[in-house]
């Protein structure tokens, strides 16, 4: 931000989220069950390290997120037998993508 405002005059907004949130966020099991809709309409932060929805849904007044805290507990509440479903599922969707 500073190179920006040094070098070109801008002066550029806190990049940063929110911490805030108003539900338990995605769970993860339902984005493996969508896996393609949620590649296709979510991007990864890298600085935030979390994935945010690209445009919000009709109606809606904010982006949903998905972050490490929210995978944890997923994991933590449907145990790591979830892991191995994961590796299937991924491997499925990159075989039909290449």
């Amino acid at each position: 931000r500073s190179i920006a405002n040094e070098r070109f005059g801008l002066n550029l907004a806190d990049p940063f989220l929110p911490d805030g949130s108003l539900d338990q966020g995605l769970d993860f099991i339902d984005i493996l069950r969508h896996l393609e809709s949620f590649v296709s309409s979510y991007n990864y932060n890298m600085i935030e390290q979390n994935f945010v929805q690209r445009k919000a849904e009709r109606g809606a007044k904010s982006l949903r997120t998905l972050s490490v805290k929210s995978v944890a507990s997923s994991l933590k509440q449907h145990g790591l037998g979830v892991v191995s479903l994961t590796i299937d599922v991924c491997s499925k969707l990159l075989s039909r993508q290449i």
